[in-house]
């Protein structure tokens, strides 16, 4: 029987040899749509059956842009029902358009109509107007250390089924330390400050996309739906913290579009994630169908 010894050296740097070399195989990979020159129309609103209808219009940016995504300028909109009726959005800020304030009849259904600066024509697909019952109830619990936002609703007529939350916080906090006294550079002399700067408040919108569904439980309601988890050590809750919670409902093909939208920003990144797949909306182009389009355009009070 014969033996094989490894020498002193190999056995020593052997292992880290083939280590570095496993580690020099490894190379950056950057896929062609990185730097893919494609710039797709993006509708951001929804038709509001019941107030003022806000949509914005952008356009897609690559993934190595460092510049915000271009806004689209100049378009005519307006909303149309199904019997012709039309409601004119007229645009208040660049790429962001606004109609008047508006109650729309719930037996009719309605889509966005609209023509680019560059005369492209586009349209969403005819929704029926959902009416979104009330919240019934916004509620919070300490459960350890983190403090838990919950809600509840439900529909009496059964017609909701499918339904989407957004939330915006708004928080008092202050300064580690407190000024008093701030320099005049036109008296050239130090000054009891006149402007507060220690008592300061943020506002930030949710940017995660939370849906729920009754339509597999025989009643139209939703109990004690998770909205919202913060640290009770988070700055935020110091001093005053409120947050203003909304609440729509969907067709459930507009509650599909989001959930995939959902799944293909925030559910991925891990071996166990679903892959991206095609997002295709309810807007396109009425001369050119096959020319992609992100968005969806539902109607809801």
């Amino acid at each position: 029987m014969s033996h094989l010894r490894l020498g002193p050296f190999l056995a020593r740097w052997g292992v880290r040899g083939l280590v570095l070399g496993l580690a020099g195989c490894v190379e950056p990979y950057v896929p062609d749509v990185v730097e893919a020159p494609a710039s797709y129309l993006v509708v951001d609103g929804f038709l509001n059956g019941n107030g003022v209808t806000t949509v914005l219009l952008s356009r897609t940016a690559n993934l190595a842009a460092t510049a915000l995504p271009a806004v689209e300028k100049g378009a005519k909109l307006f909303m149309v029902d199904n019997t012709g009726q039309r409601y004119a959005l007229a645009e208040k800020v660049s790429g962001t358009y606004q109609s008047d304030s508006l109650v729309l009849d719930p037996s009719r259904q309605y889509q966005l109509r609209f023509t680019t600066a560059s005369s492209a024509t586009y349209e969403s697909a005819l929704v029926p107007l959902k009416i979104t019952p009330p919240i019934d109830k916004l509620d919070w619990k300490l459960d350890g250390n983190t403090v838990q936002f919950a809600l509840s609703t439900h529909d009496p007529q059964q017609q909701s089924r499918y339904y989407r939350w957004g939330f915006v916080e708004t928080w008092e906090f202050h300064s580690a330390f407190e000024s008093t006294i701030e320099y005049d550079y036109t008296l050239r002399k130090v000054v009891q400050r006149t402007t507060p700067i220690y008592t300061c408040w943020q506002t930030q919108r949710s940017s995660t996309i939370q849906q729920g569904s009754s339509a597999q439980l025989s009643q139209d309601a939703l109990t004690n739906v998770p909205i919202l988890a913060i640290s009770s050590r988070a700055e935020r809750l110091a001093v005053r913290y409120s947050v203003l919670v909304s609440q729509v409902a969907e067709t459930a093909a507009e509650f599909a579009y989001y959930d995939l939208l959902r799944k293909n920003t925030e559910a991925v990144g891990t071996v166990n994630d679903p892959l991206p797949t095609q997002l295709t909306g309810n807007v396109h182009r009425v001369d050119n169908p096959a020319e992609p389009v992100l968005g969806y355009v539902g109607a809801h009070t």
